[in-house]
């Protein structure tokens, strides 16, 4: 997509890590062990 406004991709690539987040603290794994 040409348009600056844009962030479809930016957006998903942080979701996924948010989504990362919530699951390692939901299931007790340190992130230390997943990055």
């Amino acid at each position: 997509d040409d348009n600056p406004k844009a962030y479809y991709f930016q957006q998903a690539k942080n979701g996924l890590f948010t989504r990362q987040a919530i699951l390692c603290d939901v299931l007790g794994i340190g992130l230390q062990y997943v990055l």
